[in-house]
Protein backbone atom coordinates (compact mmCIF):
# COMPACT_ATOMS: atom_id res chain seq x y z
CA UNK A 1 0.00 0.00 0.00
CA UNK A 2 3.15 2.37 0.70
CA UNK A 3 4.76 1.77 -2.96
CA UNK A 4 1.31 2.25 -4.03
CA UNK A 5 0.66 6.18 -2.02
CA UNK A 6 4.12 6.85 -3.63
CA UNK A 7 3.12 6.24 -6.86
CA UNK A 8 -0.10 8.16 -6.45
CA UNK A 9 1.69 11.28 -5.03
CA UNK A 10 4.52 11.47 -7.68
CA UNK A 11 1.85 11.51 -11.19
CA UNK A 12 0.38 13.89 -8.93
CA UNK A 13 -3.11 11.83 -8.17
CA UNK A 14 -5.31 13.17 -5.38
CA UNK A 15 -5.92 10.82 -2.22
CA UNK A 16 -6.76 10.48 1.06
CA UNK A 17 -6.17 8.67 3.28
CA UNK A 18 -8.93 6.55 5.99
CA UNK A 19 -11.78 8.78 4.26
CA UNK A 20 -14.83 7.96 5.54
CA UNK A 21 -16.85 6.55 2.99
CA UNK A 22 -20.27 7.75 4.86
CA UNK A 23 -19.21 10.96 3.47
CA UNK A 24 -19.82 9.65 -0.28
CA UNK A 25 -22.73 7.53 -0.41
CA UNK A 26 -26.67 8.18 -0.15
CA UNK A 27 -27.08 6.02 2.97
CA UNK A 28 -24.67 7.55 4.63
CA UNK A 29 -22.96 4.99 6.75
CA UNK A 30 -19.39 3.08 5.99
CA UNK A 31 -16.16 3.34 7.70
CA UNK A 32 -13.18 4.40 6.12
CA UNK A 33 -11.16 4.04 2.93
CA UNK A 34 -7.52 2.86 2.78
CA UNK A 35 -7.14 5.43 0.58
CA UNK A 36 -9.32 6.94 -1.39
CA UNK A 37 -8.47 8.23 -4.80
CA UNK A 38 -9.98 11.09 -6.84
CA UNK A 39 -8.35 11.02 -10.45
CA UNK A 40 -9.36 14.02 -12.37
CA UNK A 41 -8.46 13.03 -16.03
CA UNK A 42 -9.26 9.41 -17.85
CA UNK A 43 -5.44 9.38 -17.67
CA UNK A 44 -5.34 9.56 -13.92
CA UNK A 45 -8.03 7.55 -13.64
CA UNK A 46 -6.20 4.94 -16.04
CA UNK A 47 -3.27 5.21 -14.41
CA UNK A 48 -4.60 4.92 -10.82
CA UNK A 49 -6.25 1.47 -11.57
CA UNK A 50 -3.26 0.10 -13.40
CA UNK A 51 -1.20 1.38 -10.36
CA UNK A 52 -3.39 -0.92 -8.36
CA UNK A 53 -3.05 -3.89 -9.94
CA UNK A 54 0.80 -3.24 -10.24
CA UNK A 55 0.87 -3.23 -7.09
CA UNK A 56 -1.86 -5.94 -6.12
CA UNK A 57 -4.10 -3.60 -4.18
CA UNK A 58 -8.14 -4.09 -4.51
CA UNK A 59 -9.68 -1.46 -5.99
CA UNK A 60 -13.64 -0.20 -6.34
CA UNK A 61 -15.16 2.63 -8.55
CA UNK A 62 -17.65 4.79 -6.79
CA UNK A 63 -19.69 6.97 -8.68
CA UNK A 64 -22.55 9.17 -7.43
CA UNK A 65 -22.92 6.39 -4.50
CA UNK A 66 -26.14 5.77 -4.65
CA UNK A 67 -27.68 2.09 -4.43
CA UNK A 68 -24.26 1.41 -2.65
CA UNK A 69 -23.57 0.23 1.05
CA UNK A 70 -20.47 0.04 2.77
CA UNK A 71 -19.37 -1.81 5.67
CA UNK A 72 -18.76 0.02 9.02
CA UNK A 73 -15.31 -1.44 9.00
CA UNK A 74 -14.53 0.56 5.63
CA UNK A 75 -12.83 -0.58 2.62
CA UNK A 76 -9.36 -2.39 3.05
CA UNK A 77 -7.85 -0.90 -0.50
CA UNK A 78 -8.76 2.16 -2.53
CA UNK A 79 -11.74 3.29 -4.00
CA UNK A 80 -11.63 5.49 -6.95
CA UNK A 81 -13.80 8.50 -6.90
CA UNK A 82 -14.78 9.28 -10.34
CA UNK A 83 -17.06 12.25 -9.58
CA UNK A 84 -13.80 14.57 -9.56
CA UNK A 85 -13.11 13.24 -12.93
CA UNK A 86 -13.12 16.11 -15.79
CA UNK A 87 -15.66 13.83 -18.41
CA UNK A 88 -18.43 11.71 -18.79
CA UNK A 89 -18.20 7.98 -18.21
CA UNK A 90 -20.40 6.02 -20.45
CA UNK A 91 -20.98 3.06 -22.23
CA UNK A 92 -20.45 2.49 -26.14
CA UNK A 93 -22.39 -0.37 -27.76
CA UNK A 94 -21.19 -2.14 -30.88
CA UNK A 95 -17.82 -0.34 -30.56
CA UNK A 96 -14.62 -2.30 -31.95
CA UNK A 97 -12.10 -2.34 -29.20
CA UNK A 98 -8.32 -4.80 -30.10
CA UNK A 99 -8.44 -5.23 -26.06
CA UNK A 100 -11.79 -6.65 -25.96
CA UNK A 101 -11.84 -10.42 -24.78
CA UNK A 102 -15.59 -10.62 -25.78
CA UNK A 103 -17.88 -9.74 -28.18
CA UNK A 104 -21.32 -10.55 -28.48
CA UNK A 105 -22.66 -11.46 -32.10
CA UNK A 106 -24.51 -8.60 -33.42
CA UNK A 107 -28.40 -8.91 -34.13
CA UNK A 108 -27.97 -9.20 -37.87
CA UNK A 109 -25.45 -12.49 -37.25
CA UNK A 110 -28.34 -14.45 -35.55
Amino acid sequence: MEQLKQQLRAEDIAYRENEPLAAHCTFKIGGPADVFARPETEEQLCRTIALCKECGVKYYLLGNGSNILFEDAGYRGVVIDTTALKMEIGILENVYHPCLLYTSPSPRDA
